[in-house]
């Protein structure tokens, strides 16, 4: 095992906030969720199994978190873990654990997949892209994908626990911070300053820092890819955009703007995917608002106006500068060719073989870990199978839908921001998701949205 002396200190900043009070921690993990590429610890022993730093807190603070809400239970009643999106999402966990253990050795070496584990061989089955594919078999990722998910579970009733008895608006400031930190990340990054991130670059994961696109080198902040940098600041810009439309607060307009450069800067089909998405959203917003007219209607036409300036200043950049030719040459490169290059080909290799094992099984899935697929529908289905993909389609539903009509103030801007964060990541699950674990992003926006929306 080899420890790293920027994870040992989350872990250490962890144990000070314990001191103070336990619910300090889950606020941590959420600062944390900027250092993607952050960890605590390497496991060499199991393929250099990387510990993140993010993971390994909200390990720590569940684990703290329990005796109170234990003790909130007795005391008060309260029983996080009955909440129908908890419900939901622990039954996902608990068939996906079954599914890793019965069906990936029920089906063993009747068909082919693509691994997910570290440590398979397989045999090649296409010229064009490197990944192999072998037969189907229990693994060391059955373990460690069934450990991330629970760990996402846990973390959510935990996170729903501390959001609920200590406030949203923390959880709402803790969010900015962490979208600020990982904006600054990206700057750093696009300077090119290395040296500065390697303390933070610690886990064995591959680093895809010199990718290029149009002449651009492409933006991975504290992330190991240019993707999950980009999946991530688009969340972020879902977020705050959303909190901005309705609160007018400068700060929220500023972590907008940082991380949807961010978003753009990454040069991601994902991020893009998202983006897009989080943009007609609020789009349909304004439009109903605006419909309805009214006082409610007055930020969105202060808001459309700063948008109109917006517009405004881009059509002067594209009218003396070479941007329209770039902007031209990435769509060719991310949408055009994106099907017909190498990793274009092998996610759709990914994908495929994701719904042929959902054949193969009869429609039980093969296991958390047991395969690598493409985009959420075929890695649920190939995974979990219909009854997991149901489940957490349902936790999805019940923590992030839903309306928002009798609510007000703070629990209105942080339901309908942490539900359009949640959709911003569900969005690039879909498009480019490979494991079905939800994700401490996930889990946190729906934390947040089911404590705003009281749902019980």
């Amino acid at each position: 095992m080899e420890l790293f002396p920027a994870g040992v200190l989350a872990v250490i900043v962890w144990g000070w906030a314990l001191l103070r009070t336990p619910d300090r921690g889950v606020l941590l993990v959420v600062l944390l969720l900027p250092f993607g590429m952050l960890a605590v610890a390497v496991l060499h022993g199991l393929g250099g199994l990387s510990l993140l730093a993010a993971h390994v807190v909200a390990g720590l603070a569940s684990a703290a978190m329990l005796p109170a809400i234990l003790a909130d239970t007795a005391r008060h009643g309260l029983r996080p873990w009955h909440a129908r999106p908890a419900i939901l999402l622990f039954l996902f966990a608990l068939y996906g654990s079954v599914a890793a253990v019965l069906f990936v050795r029920f089906f063993a070496g009747n068909f082919l997949v693509f691994p997910l584990s570290r440590d398979a061989v397989g045999v090649a089955v296409s010229p064009g892209f490197p990944s192999t594919m072998s037969p189907l078999g229990p693994s060391s990722a059955n373990l460690s994908q069934t450990f991330y998910v629970w760990l996402s579970a846990v973390f959510f009733v935990v996170a729903r626990h501390a959001f609920s008895r200590h406030g949203l608006a923390r959880a709402d400031r803790a969010l900015w911070w962490a979208a600020m930190v990982n904006a600054t990340l990206g700057v750093v990054d696009f300077l090119s300053l290395d040296s500065w991130l390697q303390p933070i670059r610690t886990a064995t994961y591959s680093l895809a820092n010199a990718q290029v696109v149009a002449g651009f080198e492409r933006v991975i902040g504290g992330f190991p890819e240019p993707s999950s940098f980009g999946t991530a600041s688009a969340v972020f810009m879902a977020y705050f955009a959303s909190a901005y439309a309705m609160s007018g607060r400068g700060r929220d307009g500023v972590a907008a703007l940082l991380n949807l450069a961010g978003a753009l800067a990454s040069v991601s089909a994902t991020a893009l995917f998202a983006v897009g998405v989080v943009a007609v959203v609020l789009a349909l917003r304004a439009i109903t608002v605006l419909v309805r007219g009214g006082r409610a209607g007055a930020p969105i036409l202060r808001h459309g106006a700063m948008l109109a300036l917006a517009v405004a200043a881009t059509s002067l950049a594209l009218a003396v500068t070479p941007l329209l030719s770039v902007m031209a040459e990435t769509f060719q490169d991310l949408v055009l060719s994106k099907p017909q290059s190498l990793s274009g080909l092998e996610r759709k290799a990914w994908a495929l073989s994701g719904f042929r094992t959902f054949v193969e099984t009869f429609g039980l899935g093969a296991g958390l870990g047991s395969i690598r697929s493409n985009g959420l529908v075929p890695v649920l289905l190939g995974s979990v199978g219909l009854p997991g993909t149901l489940l957490f389609a349902g936790f999805a539903w019940t923590a992030l839908a839903g309306s928002a009509r009798g609510l007000s103030g703070l629990r209105r801007r942080v339901l309908l921001s942490a539900r359009l964060g949640g959709l911003a990541q569900l969005a690039a699950m879909f498009l480019s998701g490979t494991t079905p674990d939800p994700g401490l992003f996930l889990v946190t926006m729906a934390a947040m949205a089911s404590v705003a929306a009281g749902r019980v």
